[in-house]
């Protein structure tokens, strides 16, 4: 089963948010129609960043350290800036093929984890 880690953020104020899911296009309608607890008030959304993990237990692990300290600062120091310098390309709510998305941002491989702020194959 494939599973997906995703990042959105908020086009209300540019909150971002972490999740893993195994369909980002409805997780990202539940997102947007405020079925999702803790980001319904910042709706709605636009995914910036999506990487495809062959089981749970390594997205779980991934979004865990994009989650922790050390993880967010790797998350805006680098993923963030890259991200922001494709904007244009980058996949929107309409997205077509994740995996795409994710082999679109220059330097990224889809099931990579950060650590230490070195990029480290799984």
């Amino acid at each position: 089963m494939k599973v997906y880690l995703y990042i959105v953020k908020s086009l209300r104020n540019e909150r971002i948010y972490v999740g893993v899911t195994n369909c980002v296009e409805s997780r990202l309608d539940k997102h947007n129609n405020g079925l999702v607890h803790s980001t319904k008030i910042d709706k709605p959304y636009r995914v910036i960043h999506a990487e495809e993990f062959e089981n749970l237990l390594l997205a779980r692990r991934r979004e865990k350290f994009l989650k922790s300290h050390q993880g967010r600062r790797v998350l805006r120091n680098s993923l963030l800036n890259k991200i922001a310098r494709h904007k244009e390309g980058g996949p929107s709510k309409s997205v077509q093929g994740v995996e795409d998305a994710a082999k679109n941002l220059p330097g990224r491989r889809p099931g990579t984890l950060f650590a230490g702020g070195r990029q480290a194959s799984i």
